[in-house]
């Protein structure tokens, strides 16, 4: 049997709490409470959780007893109203892993702190946990979705900060940085003015660290020419907002970034520029550039510092070998800076006296990216490897030939390492013509006197092997002629054994 509102009785069982509650409401019958509910605020917080305990235990229905009853308290001070959780109103329960955090979205919302929600939270209400989802709604309605946000209001920036404090809190409720990365949450230099993560992905606003006087100085002509500028690791970044934007994905400041930065605001590039010289001294001076050298890592420097290398060998193929900083080929060359040539980059090459075996292929990978773009007038010997590793000038070397394996033995140090054999032919000999002499006289000498040890006189196939070769040293000014030959016929040129 079921009863209307107006002919529900008390029992005389309830709780004394309940009974002062209803007391309080000048109505002895429960379902008065919906219809005075301005009452309630007179009531006690222990009244009230009584009430709604009793009342959702309650059978038959359980709570189905509190569903229109606008008695749920708020963190504002207010009450909600018990409705099914499929209705779109709903209230959240904050449940902080450290207590002494708190969340900044309106209180209206959230379920009183002090309420005993374990159990409603089972009972298919209208009160969840607060989620990622519902986080994102809150921050939805704070921020609009335009960025940067120029101009924003104290209390807006005040929300921000705030809510950056609390992110530990959030990220352990699965709120990911890229669910919110649209909304303008990232302050810049300039205190009126928030962008979003999506355009520090995107390279539209520029990322600068460090605490040097370069590093202010870039920060302060950035935000001269309108560029938007984040500081990676300080104030006014908070520490939270510092560990996303030192994550991979986030670039780092390039020259080609500022110009594409710039590029966005082609109307008032012009005036930017005017003073074009001040300027393109000031760039010089910028650690903009990805560079390295020999001994060092990779660190961002000023065009005034570095070398830029010729176009089509990258600086992390060729720094660990070089004495100087170098950078790739590209915008460099628009800052007047020093650049080396394919010819000039033997002036440059710093190596051990012994290569380790640890940079053995990287130099090689270097000589295969270099040796192939010298001009043919180019003839100065190349510092490469021998056998034992050991640098060597190549005019000092041979060639893997069936001679020279014959005259020093195939393992010779004479030879670059085996894994080299592609240069020999024909970058390295043919860049080796000027001491030919020379090098056919110390062959001739192998010739005649260690040769004749490793292969014997019976073997003749292997002697013929070397027919085709001239090695043979000879002197230009001394002629021999034939009894009928005259001073005017070409003689025979004198062989020197």
């Amino acid at each position: 049997m079921s009863l209307l509102p107006e002919e529900a009785v008390l029992s005389g069982d309830e709780p004394t709490s309940v009974d002062n509650a209803l007391s309080a409401l000048q109505a002895y019958r429960t379902a008065e409470i919906m219809q005075d509910s301005s009452a309630v605020t007179e009531l006690s917080f222990k009244i009230v959780e009584d009430v709604i305990s009793y009342l959702s235990d309650t059978p038959p229905g359980g709570p189905s007893h509190l569903l229109g009853l606008g008695i749920l308290p708020l963190e504002d001070g207010t009450f909600g109203t018990f409705l099914d959780q499929s209705d779109p109103t709903h209230y959240f329960v904050w449940m902080p892993q450290d207590q002494s955090r708190y969340h900044n979205f309106p209180l209206h919302y959230f379920v009183h702190h002090k309420l005993k929600v374990r159990s409603l939270l089972k009972m298919g209400l209208n009160i969840v946990p607060l989620d990622s989802a519902a986080i994102r709604q809150f921050v939805d309605k704070r921020l609009p979705t335009v960025s940067p946000f120029d101009s924003v209001p104290p209390e807006v920036s005040n929300w921000i900060f705030d809510f950056w404090e609390t992110w530990n809190e959030y990220t352990y409720l699965k709120l990911h940085h890229t669910d919110i990365s649209e909304f303008p949450l990232v302050p810049t230099i300039n205190p009126n003015t928030f962008v979003s993560l999506a355009q520090c992905k995107d390279a539209s606003v520029m990322l600068v660290g460090g605490s040097t006087e370069e590093d202010e100085l870039l920060r302060t002509c950035l935000d001269q020419l309108d560029l938007n500028v984040v500081r990676l690791d300080e104030e006014p970044t908070p520490i939270a907002l510092c560990l996303i934007l030192q994550r991979d994905g986030y670039p780092s400041l390039t020259f080609e970034n500022v110009l594409r930065a710039l590029a966005s605001q082609q109307d008032s590039v012009a005036d930017k520029f005017r003073d074009l010289d001040n300027l393109l001294a000031i760039a010089q001076t910028l650690p903009l550039w990805p560079s390295a050298r020999n001994g060092s890592a990779e660190e961002l420097r000023s065009a005034s510092d570095i070398y830029m290398l010729p176009e089509g060998l990258s600086f992390r193929v060729a720094a660990r070998f070089m004495n100087v900083f170098v950078a790739d080929y590209g915008m460099l060359k628009s800052l007047n800076g020093s650049s080396l040539t394919f010819e000039q980059l033997g002036d440059k090459v710093e190596l051990p006296s012994i290569l380790g075996t640890a940079d053995l292929m990287p130099y090689k990978n270097f000589l295969e990216r270099w040796i192939p773009r010298l001009p043919p007038s180019y003839t100065r010997p190349i510092l490469v490897p021998n056998a034992n590793r050991v640098i060597t000038l190549s005019n000092e070397l041979y060639a893997r030939e069936p001679l020279f394996q014959a005259a020093f033995g195939d393992d010779s140090n004479r030879f670059i390492p085996e894994e080299f054999v592609e240069l020999e032919q024909p970058s390295l000999n043919d860049r080796q013509q000027e001491d030919r002499a020379i090098r056919a006289a110390l062959l001739f000498e192998a010739y005649c006197v260690s040769l004749p040890m490793r292969v014997g006189a019976n073997e003749q196939a292997s002697w013929h092997e070397l027919d085709e070769l001239s090695f043979i040293p000879r002197d230009m000014n001394l002629t021999r002629r034939l009894e009928d030959q005259g001073d005017s016929d070409a003689g025979l040129i004198s062989q020197h054994y």
